[in-house]
């Protein structure tokens, strides 16, 4: 009964990873999406004393024999290296270049950290205004955490390396509008979930993290050489090394439905041996 609760526990989670590595996949084409793994830890033991005592004639083993119960999930890691940078030449695209650096976007009332910079202006007719904008369609917030937005006569959009974004006019007497975007640097990737759009929210504990240095709204001189206009992160998705990981666990998924057909068969053996 244990090695078949075992093998079906081992072979649920080697599914689950199976679906990650898919996942990766599927988005190694999506902006700046960090791949992911699954991280694993073994199940409660059991531990298994022989009736005929500790020192039994001829007994190899010792006297608490501890059998596992297969693996668990215990989470999923996300593995923030810089992806490659693509130059498009596009004024609105943007790439982030250091790993743990996010921006901050505004969706549905709520807010979120990304590094998907592919940027749009987006005219809203309720409120008259031009908003910076996530492919996603999240408002981007500057550092106030107010939505970067511009009037009507909006013509162009500068983005300094510090992340300052210039709004110009279809009026050149008018003058240009200057906001700077929310970046934060985040140094524990465990904290961030994913929430699709290649978009995160925060789940960790904020006072704790900026006491030990690890979480940092970052203002002045901190800001250089963080923004690159005209360009964008790619995932950080390697073909290679994904394909190699899902044959390994594809082998491991036949191991252990073999070891889940031998328990059963051995099960199917005792019951006729009762008989």
């Amino acid at each position: 009964m244990i090695q078949l609760n075992s093998a079906a526990s081992s072979l649920k989670q080697l599914q689950y990873k199976m679906d990650t590595i898919a996942h990766n996949l599927s988005n190694m084409d999506t902006t700046a999406y960090k791949r992911q793994d699954v991280l694993f830890s073994d199940a409660l033991n059991n531990a298994m004393t022989m009736q005929a005592g500790r020192y039994e004639a001829g007994r190899q083993t010792p006297n608490g024999i501890r059998v596992g119960n297969g693996v668990i999930n215990s989470g999923k890691a996300t593995l923030n290296e810089q992806g490659s940078i693509k130059t498009t030449n596009r004024s609105y695209d943007i790439a982030l270049m250091e790993k743990s650096i996010y921006f901050t976007v505004q969706a549905g009332g709520e807010s979120y950290f990304t590094r998907s910079g592919n940027l749009d202006i987006y005219y809203d007719q309720t409120t008259d205004r031009n908003y910076l904008q996530s492919s996603g369609g999240a408002r981007v917030l500057d550092v106030t955490g107010q939505p970067i937005q511009f009037d009507n006569d909006f013509s162009s959009l500068e983005i300094t390396d510090q992340g300052i974004v210039i709004g110009r006019f279809k009026n050149p007497a008018k003058p240009a509008v200057a906001y700077s975007l929310d970046l934060t640097r985040i140094d524990r990737p465990s904290t961030l979930v994913e929430s699709g759009n290649s978009r995160y929210q925060f789940v960790g504990n904020q006072a704790a993290m900026i006491g030990e240095g690890s979480y940092e709204q970052l203002i002045g001189g901190q800001r250089s050489n963080l923004v690159l206009q005209g360009a964008i992160e790619q995932s950080n998705v390697d073909l290679t090394s994904e394909t190699a990981e899902m044959i390994a666990t594809q082998r491991l998924i036949q191991s252990t439905s073999r070891a889940l057909s031998f328990a059963d068969d051995m099960r199917g053996l005792i019951n006729t041996i009762n008989r």
